[in-house]
């Protein structure tokens, strides 16, 4: 596979994530799954894959860049398995991988994040799916998720960010330390047509750590209405 860096990330086609299940209301459809998916402080990357061709992009610095080749060189073969797995199970001819290039510590070399999958046809968007492939070394295929359906809109955009808030806050063990995830990014469980993500941003000041932790266990013991918390989704 060929490997490309060098355009904005912004440049590669991709649709909006949203901030709010509203912004898209009244096409919602009541009913629909949506999955919580941890997004990492960092900078924007964009990986393209199709036939034969690796494409990675990022909004960043020249020496950035030139990491994001590296790692797409090193992870060639991978890469060429999702991209084959992921258009014979799904269709399309075009993968898109979103996701962040972070750095924890300035001793520490940055990784990719991806955090979501786009699937395209001849240019058409066919829907988006949260990612829980094992393509970088530092990929964890049981990433903690919830689950929720929705049925009102004002009502999931209330909880989402709730949950999104409540959770981050529960798994701050040093206040002193930065916050290493961002927000949630909230993406369509069932791949059947095309559904808006939405993205979440952490509030550090809706919950106190008490409150946050009170929260977090009920979602995790299955305590809470309309929400399910998952290990992973399966394969």
């Amino acid at each position: 596979m060929k490997t490309e860096v060098g355009q904005s990330a912004a440049n590669i086609l991709t649709p909006a994530i949203y901030t709010s299940f509203a912004e898209f209301n009244p096409s919602v459809e009541l009913g629909s799954l949506y999955v919580s998916q941890p997004v990492f402080h960092g900078k924007a990357i964009a990986i393209e894959l199709s036939q034969g061709m690796i494409q990675g992009a990022t909004d960043s610095v020249i020496g950035d860049q030139r990491r994001l080749e590296r790692i797409c060189d090193i992870y060639a073969s991978e890469l060429h398995r999702a991209y084959t797995k992921l258009t014979t199970r799904y269709g399309g001819e075009c993968v898109r991988l979103d996701g962040s290039l972070v750095q924890l510590s300035p001793e520490l070399p940055s990784f990719i994040d991806i955090h979501r999958i786009l699937l395209l046809d001849r240019g058409q968007l066919l829907f988006e799916r949260p990612y829980q492939e094992q393509i970088f070394e530092e990929d964890c295929g049981h990433v903690p998720r919830l689950v929720t359906s929705i049925r009102c809109v004002e009502e999931t955009d209330r909880l989402t960010q709730d949950w999104t808030s409540a959770m981050i806050r529960a798994n701050i063990l040093d206040d002193a330390e930065p916050v290493r995830i961002q927000g949630f990014l909230w993406l369509p469980f069932r791949p059947d047509r095309f559904r808006p993500s939405v993205f979440k941003d952490y509030d550090p000041s809706r919950f106190s750590e008490l409150e946050a932790c009170s929260i977090s266990s009920d979602l995790i013991r299955g305590k809470v209405d309309n929400v399910v918390y998952m290990q992973g989704l399966g394969d």
